[in-house]
């Protein structure tokens, strides 16, 4: 394993590969010093996850999706201080086409970064040639590659002379062309670089008026090479002052993504944000400081949550639909590892009152499973309230999953856990309690117990299943499944589920709320022949579906979405009054011919979920 050298002292990554990325996913604005030195320590080893990150935040702008942490970023940055010189195909890809993105990467850094990485990991100037020469090459990015051939020339890595003559053709191809700025940047790398017997071609370029000169004109170019070698060490010096060298103090340098430009001066003020809802970025910094001053902002986020699980006559529920405090108070609580909120929670969920169960919803969708398994200290906890009568489904099965998440906590060992839900199993078949029987089997399936078939098998036999949720057919294709790894499924909890930084959780609320704004207002019978063809796809707005589908793909995703709206509006429905019959109308998930869904697959209706935690149980 590689190691950093400190002066005599040789300092070893203390953290996994795993960790320092994981570090950077959820630093927001902090720099996660542990985790940038121990990328350093472990060089080109973790290069590969660095790509991925970098690979990842591309495919997840193109699709349109909001970024929500800045990890590509820093991964640009720690690629090039470990001189990881193959990854350099990967990061021009990913800057390349952040023109062509709905969603930008890495705004500023394309000017002010870019060009000392290619410098430092470019091996000459065939690179920075073959990016200009490209026909695709969009004016921005073509202007870091010209920055980036000076950079070249400072690092020792091209001659002047070879760099002027490349800089020389470009602006004969470019002089007829309408973009001057590309041009005023040709000119001013050109005079940087004060190559010898240049200085008479730069200033013909001066003579056809096609240089921008608010950017250069023509008495700076002649005094720079009145003075040529002066010129260019001084320029030269520049440049590699802003070298990419040590990662915590370049961290400091990169744009921010999330800037916070008014935070609050105290805690009155932050919660005061929080409570009135508005801007999402005074949201996000009301977070962010309340997350920095733990200790003074736990009391009032415990009151918060304590008035939103109390009921008063005099109140009115629209008080809460005006924030989102409830909410943020609760997932900062969990990050907070604050335990006396648990109860608080768990009376909200689960209270007489319907006004107040709707609006723990989101959380109890969400977030309740997770925080059950992270503030409970025994699943005698969640037994205790699963049992209770009148205990809405929705939240006895989290409440049951809250189990799995002890696992993911480190809590219980998967054969604990096991052996705790078949031992419960049998006394809920004992009291024909088929509701909760089917909930605990759903977690028995996700931990790939298939030691519990028996027991499963038993609760099928005695009728003590709700059918409507599971199916012994389905029991049966899980008992086929091979070489399935529950540990993946765990993994996938911890890495993306888990509440790590409430900032990025609050940020992608409002990525979910933008999508289902684009869902309420999908009309489908809102469009006329003029409008689009018959299946009410106009091809003049692609941008209202994902890349890359064709008619028939796009005709399953948007009703799909149509489905997914459909039950949440059902969803909420029940969750009004939670004590009456319901009896949903029955929601056809859209699937393509002859596909058969998994458990544990993406669910089909578009909404990024799993299958169990989606529309499975609308498709029984």
């Amino acid at each position: 394993m590689a190691t950093e050298t400190n002066g005599s002292k040789e300092l070893a990554p203390q953290l996994t590969v795993e960790q320092v990325i994981h570090a950077l996913r959820y630093c927001d604005d902090e720099a996660p010093v542990a985790a940038l030195r121990a990328a350093v320590a472990y060089g080109g080893e973790i290069a590969p996850a660095l790509i991925a990150e970098i690979e990842n935040a591309a495919e997840e702008s193109a699709n349109g999706d909001p970024l929500l942490h800045d990890s590509h970023r820093l991964a640009v940055m720690l690629l090039t201080v470990i001189d990881a010189r193959d990854a350099l195909p990967e990061i021009l890809d990913a800057f390349r086409d952040d023109d062509y993105i709905e969603l930008p990467l890495f705004s500023e850094m394309l000017t002010d970064t870019l060009p000392h990485v290619v410098a430092q990991l470019a091996d000459s100037a065939a690179t920075v040639i073959a990016e200009m020469d490209d026909p695709g090459c969009e004016s921005f990015y073509y202007q870091a590659m010209i920055e980036a051939l000076f950079g070249l020339v400072a690092e020792g890595k091209a001659s002047r002379e070879e760099a002027a003559r490349v800089l020389l053709q470009r602006v004969a191809k470019l002089t007829s062309a309408a973009d001057r700025e590309v041009i005023a940047s040709l000119v001013v790398a050109l005079t940087d670089l004060a190559a010898p017997g240049t200085e008479e071609l730069v200033m013909e370029i001066f003579d056809r008026e096609s240089v921008d000169p608010t950017i250069i004109d023509r008495n700076a170019c002649q005094a720079a090479f009145a003075h040529a070698d002066e010129h260019f060490e001084r320029k030269a010096e520049e440049f590699r002052r802003n070298r990419i060298g040590d990662p915590v103090e370049y961290f400091q340098l990169l744009p921010r993504s999330f800037a916070d430009d008014f935070p609050p001066e105290d805690v009155d003020q932050a919660i005061a944000r929080i409570r009135e809802g508005g801007d999402l970025n005074d949201i996000l910094s009301a977070v962010r400081w309340l997350r920095r001053h733990r200790e003074e902002s736990t009391p009032p986020l415990m009151q918060i949550l304590k008035d939103a699980a109390t009921f008063r006559d005099d109140e009115t529920d629209e008080e809460w639909l005006v924030s989102d405090a409830h909410d943020i108070a609760a997932v900062l609580l969990t990050e907070f590892e604050f335990t006396e909120a648990l109860p608080v929670v768990l009376k909200g969920v689960c209270h007489p009152n319907p006004e107040v169960v709707s609006r723990f919803t989101d959380v109890t969708m969400t977030y309740l499973d997770q925080i059950v398994g992270r503030l409970a200290s025994h699943p005698d906890a969640i037994r205790k309230l699963a049992e209770a009568p009148n205990v809405d489904e929705a939240v006895r099965s989290e409440l049951v999953d809250g189990i799995y998440w002890m696992i993911v906590e480190g809590k219980l060992s998967r054969e604990s856990a096991i052996e705790y839900l078949r031992s419960w199993m049998n006394q809920t078949i004992e009291k024909s309690d088929e509701a909760l029987t089917t909930t605990i089997i759903g977690v028995l399936l996700d931990l790939e117990a298939k030691e519990a078939e028996v027991d499963i098998r038993r609760a099928f036999s005695q009728d003590c299943i709700d059918e409507y949720r599971l199916c012994e057919e389905e029991v049966d294709d899980w008992l086929e499944e091979e070489n399935v790894d529950f540990r993946e499924e765990l993994e996938d909890r911890r890495r993306y589920r888990r509440i790590e930084n409430s900032i990025v959780e609050v940020r992608s609320w409002q990525s979910n709320r933008d999508d289902e704004d684009e869902l309420d207002g999908y009309d489908p019978d809102g469009f006329d022949d003029e409008d689009g063809d018959e299946n009410g796809f106009d091809e003049r707005e692609p941008l209202l579906l994902p890349p890359g589908l064709d008619l028939e793909g796009a005709t399953e995703y948007v009703n799909g979405l149509e489905s997914l709206r459909q039950m949440r509006l059902s969803e909420r429905a029940r969750q009004q009054d939670p004590y009456e019959d319901y009896d949903p109308a029955p929601v056809e998930t859209i699937r393509t011919a002859n596909s058969k869904v998994g458990r544990n697959d993406p669910c089909p209706c578009g909404s990024g979920r799993k299958y169990k935690k989606c529309c499975l149980k609308a498709d029984d």
